[in-house]
């Protein structure tokens, strides 16, 4: 958590809902709940940001869809979930999307909105007899997507950068620059990304497209660029920064 009214928030629902669940199904049943939930939303963060995020609203988020599922069958889940909180938990999380996507504030709206899914996945699963076969369903699928992002994730530009620098370390110099190009195009820095295509092209001889790329990097980061500027080849123990 990065400010008080951060962790602040998460503590209080983490432990009024919380609570709600472990007075219902137990102590060992929360604890699963809230291992699978913050790996499940956190994977989901990772992949789809680079990041996995900081705080605990993933889980939070989890607790709202379980209990708001769940709300018809018990009591108290309905009378702890009123319009207030419901609208509260539901604007808040429009609101993130739209602080995010302006660039005022930086939330991990795809923990959000994951922890409401699993949430939701959870209830249908474990608990609600309707529906049962397509949450499962969707659980095998939340599982298996979580598992495949920690390893594969091409849309993320922290995933890229991460590839290419691996390609670069192993002397593969031609993938590297694919992958580097492919890093600028999805947001990743530009000038990280056009400083290790220099060293590329460099080993990879091609002193067109070094010229062409030292020219980009001059315009972003003139200091990066003169250190490159007075060699034909860069010497094997240039490492990527």
């Amino acid at each position: 958590h990065y400010k008080i009214f951060h962790i602040a928030f998460n503590l209080y629902w983490f432990w009024k809902f919380g609570s709600e669940i472990e007075r219902t199904f137990g102590g060992p049943a929360l604890l699963s709940f809230v291992i699978s939930s913050a790996f499940l939303t956190s994977a989901f963060q990772l992949g789809m940001s680079g990041t996995v995020g900081i705080g605990a609203s993933g889980i939070v988020y989890a607790f709202f869809g379980f209990l708001w599922s769940c709300r018809t069958k018990y009591s108290d889940f309905q009378e702890l979930l009123d319009d207030n909180i419901t609208w509260l938990f539901m604007v808040w999380m429009i609101l993130c999307v739209v602080l995010t996507y302006f660039d005022i504030l930086q939330v991990a709206n795809v923990a959000h909105i994951s922890g409401l899914l699993v949430g939701f996945v959870f209830a249908h699963a474990f608990v609600l007899t309707s529906k049962r076969a397509l949450a499962i369903a969707g659980l095998l699928f939340f599982v298996g997507t979580s598992v495949l992002m920690m390893k594969w994730a091409p849309w993320s530009g922290n995933w890229v950068a991460y590839k290419a620098d691996a390609a670069f370390k192993n002397r593969d110099y031609a993938h590297a620059a694919t992958m580097y190009r492919r890093g600028i195009a999805l947001g990743q820095d530009k000038a990280y990304c056009l400083y290790n295509l220099c060293l590329c092209y460099a080993r990879l001889e091609e002193v067109d497209l070094f010229i062409e790329t030292l020219d980009a990097l001059r315009k972003v980061k003139p200091k990066w660029a003169q250190e490159l500027s007075n060699i034909a080849t860069v010497p094997n123990d240039t490492q990527v920064i």
